[in-house]
């Protein structure tokens, strides 16, 4: 009995000289295992559109935008007739009809709140925070950014040196990207809050930035060799060089999971890099759940340790997940849905 006390005594003394013994400790008793369970099965089309909007998920086809529910359900049908829409998820689920130059937002029940006509040819439309809306087109070959207000007022109008290649927002900034190929590739990133005044800058020479990622305290540059994270200031916090990506997860408790094309898996946290075992090289996407993570190939389902957890006869189109529980997965010819366990 006094060797079991003399033991606690000095665990307790580790956590206090270095709490993450603690985190280490709880995390090898928390791991949890995985499992799905089917809710349900919908036919579609081979030629969809779909993107998650708040609980929902959200798919275009033959011309009709339709939101389904958690539980599989149509929880509104809207027709648009659009041909070859760009539909993305934002404050609105927004809608860029290229061909016709018109603009449109959508709420969660399938109203439109806003229908605008525009003059010039449209590469980029989102519905912002704090009510304002921001239109990416074509001018005299140059990009300009168009800020609006709730009213869709205009409130400044911007020249950008370089091609837009993605945009991000929080409620106070927007974040755009853009690539510069004229002399030698060059990235920059600028930093404007809602009245259209920029806030920072920063550039990256040599090197293509393929996206953009939000985490809880600023954004992850996504490179091919490269993660940078970086504060809302744009200051780098950490960068990590990797070995030629193939995909990425979502951030989820400020992880995120890297796929390299050698089918190798690292987990970026804090300031560290660490390879995942799996056993399976032919993982195409990650879902991060924060405790762990399930792992897709052209058409299964696996657990963080490589388990098949589900077969499908079909390949994979495409995944998401909602709520860290409910998981979406688009097939060749229909959508299943699935609860996380």
């Amino acid at each position: 009995m006094k060797n079991k006390w003399k033991l606690i005594v000095i665990f307790i003394i580790l956590i206090l000289i270095n709490p993450k013994i603690f985190t280490a400790f709880s995390s090898s008793f928390n791991k949890k295992t995985t499992s799905l369970d089917s809710l349900k099965k919908i036919n579609i089309g081979k030629d969809i559109k779909y993107t998650e909007y708040k609980s929902n998920l959200v798919i275009y086809e033959q011309g009709t935008l339709k939101g389904i529910n958690k539980n599989g359900d149509e929880i509104f049908n809207l027709e648009l007739g659009i041909k070859n829409p760009t539909i993305s998820s934002n404050k609105y689920i927004d809608i860029l009809d290229k061909e016709k130059n018109v603009v449109y937002s959508v709420n969660e029940k399938g109203k439109v709140v806003l229908k605008k006509n525009m003059k010039k040819e449209g590469l980029v439309y989102k519905s912002l925070e704090n009510d304002s809306y921001i239109y990416f087109f074509k001018r005299d070959k140059k990009d300009i950014a168009n800020i609006y207000d709730f009213e869709f007022n205009l409130v400044k109008s911007i020249e950008l040196d370089g091609v837009v290649t993605d945009v991000e927002y929080t409620s106070n900034e927007i974040y755009i990207c853009l690539l510069k190929t004229d002399k030698n590739m060059e990235n920059k990133i600028l930093s404007y809050d809602y009245n259209g005044n920029l806030k920072e800058s920063m550039d990256i020479k040599q090197s293509a930035i393929l996206n953009l990622e939000l985490s809880e305290n600023g954004l992850y540059i996504i490179e091919k060799n490269k993660i940078t994270k970086l504060n809302n200031k744009l200051k780098v916090i950490n960068s990590f060089n990797i070995d030629d990506l193939k995909n990425y997860s979502n951030i989820n408790d400020d992880k995120l999971y890297i796929i390299e094309n050698d089918g190798d898996i690292l987990l970026i946290k804090d300031k560290e890099v660490e390879k995942v075992k799996i056993n399976e090289k032919n993982i195409n996407k990650i879902l991060n759940l924060g405790y762990s993570f399930i792992a897709f190939t052209d058409n299964k389902i696996l657990d963080s340790k490589g388990k098949e957890i589900k077969l499908f006869d079909e390949n994979i189109k495409h995944v998401s997940m909602i709520n860290n529980n409910l998981l979406f997965i688009i097939l060749e010819n229909n959508l299943q849905l699935f609860t996380i366990k």
